[in-house]
């Protein structure tokens, strides 16, 4: 379901509803949503190692989680999928049945205390935290990672100049 806020801007709703056509809606929605999850796995060879701790922060439907162990299949990791949607927890439970090492946690991110990790993820995820503990929770994510870790960081941005925005459009259209 989606409700809007003061300024007409959508903000979803992660109920049932969503979390059956979200994978869709998403990979329609976002433009290079599939080279971003793919090029983040890439990124990870350089942070993970055995033992690792990794947190999808906003597993969503735990496709991350699934691309970095089929890609570190021969590691054991150590994964955290966070959601603050039990729908979406539910989905990432049944993508992620054969990944072993996965514990699902139902909390907002700015309430929970974060372990130390070697990566985490926060992809599409800050723009659903309130302006004001934005700043908080990357604090928070950069207490937690291990010397040599990382924060592989993405979200959708609107560019002042228009033009920019038009041209990932098109590019995402073609």
């Amino acid at each position: 379901m989606i409700e809007y806020d003061m300024m007409n801007r959508p903000n979803w709703v992660f109920d049932e509803a969503v979390s059956n056509i979200f994978d869709s809606h998403i990979r329609a929605s976002v433009p290079f949503y599939d080279e971003i999850h793919r090029m983040s796995a890439e990124l990870s060879d350089w942070f993970i190692h055995d033992n690792s701790t990794v947190y999808d922060l906003g597993t969503s439907t735990g496709q991350a989680v699934l691309n970095l162990q089929n890609r570190h299949a021969n590691r054991n990791l150590h994964f955290i999928a966070v959601d603050s949607s039990i729908p979406m927890i539910n989905k990432a439970k049944e993508r992620c049945k054969d990944v072993p090492n996965v514990r699902f946690v139902n909390d907002k991110i700015e309430n929970m205390e974060l372990e130390k990790a070697d990566l985490v993820l926060a992809l599409f995820t800050l723009q659903f935290i309130d302006l004001d503990n934005r700043k908080g929770v990357v604090a928070k994510i950069r207490n937690c990672l291990r010397d040599g870790g990382a924060l592989i960081l993405v979200e959708k941005i609107m560019s002042e100049d228009p033009r920019i925005g038009v041209i990932f459009t098109e590019l995402h259209e073609e």
